[in-house]
């Protein structure tokens, strides 16, 4: 099972033993944001094109 299935964040939150509104994924794809949404995860599209400093991460995470 593969993102971008929901079930696939389900099962990453059993096995992690964490609730999913306590995950925040953060990817490029907006289908595997919808999904993890759907399954309750808190997600973020990073859409910057290059990630390639730290700081252009802490600048899409500013807002959260």
């Amino acid at each position: 099972m593969r993102k971008p299935a929901p079930e696939a964040f389900a099962t990453l939150s059993r096995r992690l033993d964490v609730i999913p509104e306590w995950i925040l994924l953060i990817d490029d794809r907006e289908a595997n944001v919808a999904a993890a949404r759907t399954a309750g995860l808190q997600a973020l599209r990073f859409s910057t094109p290059q990630l390639s400093t730290t700081d252009q991460l802490r600048r899409e995470l500013r807002p959260w």
